[in-house]
């Protein structure tokens, strides 16, 4: 997985980091069509009005062997 992110305000997007990941996320699929979230990163504070977020996922060439994805969804989740 690689994340690249960037931030808009005022006019301009700035990138504000570009993480390569050696770390990996095994997703638990039980049926019923659905898998399990997974955090794919932690945005710990919040300095522009707009964030862009490039992922880009590897090592997936398989995996319609196994499961057949339609979509995959994201979404923010506010702190408790």
């Amino acid at each position: 997985m690689k994340l690249d992110l960037y931030g808009s305000a005022k006019g301009g997007i700035v990138k504000l980091f570009e993480a390569p990941t050696e770390k990996e996320r095994k997703l638990t699929c039980p049926g019923h069509g659905m898998c399990e979230p997974i955090t794919l990163f932690h945005l710990g504070f919040i300095d522009f009005s707009k964030y862009f977020i490039v992922i880009k996922l590897y090592g997936l060439e398989s995996t319609h062997e196994r499961y057949h994805i339609s979509d995959i969804h994201f979404f923010v989740r506010p702190l408790n």
